[in-house]
């Protein structure tokens, strides 16, 4: 089976690169799976999950949005925010909003004030992406056997 380099890239710098077979996006058009020796692709990311599968394994990644750009057998993910599934995720996130909530009572300049609220603005759309997965999941998984 075919397949491509993949590159994820955060503000926080590359978190995943490594080779697979299909990568499936979230785009402003609906969903677009990509495959290895695909036609050159410059594309938005939206908010969802991004589904990225090598011969042997799946990786599921939480994003807010971003671009990606597949060129040359290449393929660039550049995501504003990066969640990979994990059963921590949600205690991080709640952690990182009472963090901010307690930061905000602080007095703040005006500029910090907006820095904080656009965090929290964040952490709250990554709880809701965190509740999309788990729908997705629960309409996704197989039934369990009654017998």
């Amino acid at each position: 089976m075919s397949s491509f380099k993949a590159r994820v890239v955060t503000p926080e710098g590359v978190i995943l690169e490594t080779e697979f077979v299909s990568a499936s996006l979230p785009t402003p058009t609906g969903r677009v799976t990509i495959l290895a020796n695909h036609q050159s692709y410059l594309t938005r990311i939206d908010q969802g999950l991004i589904t990225l599968k090598s011969v042997t394994e799946e990786d599921n990644l939480l994003v807010l949005g971003g671009f990606a750009r597949f060129i040359n057998n290449q393929l660039t993910l550049v995501c504003d925010l990066v969640l990979k599934e994990s059963e921590d995720v949600e205690r991080q996130i709640k952690e990182a909003l009472e963090v901010g909530t307690n930061r905000r009572q602080e007095v703040l300049s005006h500029q910090q004030q907006i820095y904080l609220e656009s965090q929290l603005r964040r952490g709250l759309e990554t709880l809701n992406l965190k509740g999309k997965l788990k729908t997705h999941r629960s309409h996704h998984s197989p039934p369990l056997d009654q017998g």
